[in-house]
């Protein structure tokens, strides 16, 4: 973040969707400070102040010219963490969008299990 303040750089920050909760993320950071006792570890979070959030919307309007809305979130039999998304637009851009998902569809993982670290 040095780095990025000090050089006044205009920082892009991707979050998925799946990430999203429904509470105040000022509150939760908030609440984490706060002494605790825990059956196991409690992971921290830093707030950004300062960015443009990304997301899957934002990144479909951006490739494709598109208008997403999400309509739904998780699932099972491997939807575990996923988003649907309706997009809206010309025939030609809707296509884009689903070109644009079919070439990330079954990406693996950023971090696999050999790769995350334990509880």
């Amino acid at each position: 973040m040095p780095y990025v303040t000090g050089r006044k750089a205009h920082l892009i920050i991707p979050v998925g969707l799946e990430k999203q909760v429904a509470r105040s993320p000022i509150e939760i950071t908030r609440q984490l400070h706060e002494p605790m006792e825990s059956l196991n570890r409690v992971p921290g979070m830093y707030l950004f102040t300062a960015g443009e959030i990304v997301t899957e919307i934002e990144a479909l309007g951006m490739l494709a010219n598109v208008k997403a809305y999400q309509i739904a979130a998780g699932g099972i039999g491997g939807a575990e963490g996923s988003v649907r998304l309706i997009c809206r637009g010309s025939r030609k851009a809707v296509r884009q969008a689903l070109n644009v998902a079919e070439q990330i569809y079954g990406e693996p993982p950023f971090a696999g299990p050999e790769e995350r670290p334990a509880n």
